[in-house]
């Protein structure tokens, strides 16, 4: 993950954005760290790892109740709330005191996911698992936001 990366510089400045989030990740499928609000990532391996099951786990409730597809997760504790949201390939993870304006921070969320699904799909996205991309490699210049 480099900050070069348009969905790290977007994760960065959510806080700006959003200023109730205070945390912010995105993660794949197999719990590999794409994005991160913090500068620290590795105090968030506990987070990921909790949060795959959680999807998991939710994904399979969402099937066996017939509701469809999993869109959103909400955790509400007595420090605030935690929200998973399911994009194409990837989660999206913020977490917010309780504070928050719970009705604005899904429609931001929702507009962050969209944004995730469209940076995915982007040429930017396709190198091979694994693989570092390189530097100044020639990729498509992206000019997003988020409203």
């Amino acid at each position: 993950m480099r900050i070069s990366d348009p969905l790290t510089m977007i994760i960065r400045t959510l806080p700006i954005t959003m200023p109730d989030v205070e945390v912010a990740l995105v993660v794949d499928e197999g719990g590999g760290l794409l994005a991160s609000s913090r500068s620290e990532p590795g105090a968030t391996r506990d987070l990921i790892a909790q949060t795959i099951e959680l999807v998991d786990r939710s994904e399979h409730a969402a099937k066996s109740l017939s509701r469809g597809e999993l869109e959103t997760v909400l955790i509400r504790d007595s420090d605030g709330f935690t929200i998973l949201a399911r994009a194409t390939s990837a989660i999206v993870i913020v977490v917010t005191p309780s504070t928050v304006d719970l009705e604005q921070a899904l429609l931001d969320l929702q507009r962050i996911v969209r944004l995730v699904e469209r940076l995915r799909r982007s040429a930017h996205w396709l190198a091979p698992r694994g693989q570092e991309r390189r530097i100044g490699a020639s990729r498509p210049q992206t000019h997003l936001s988020l409203v």
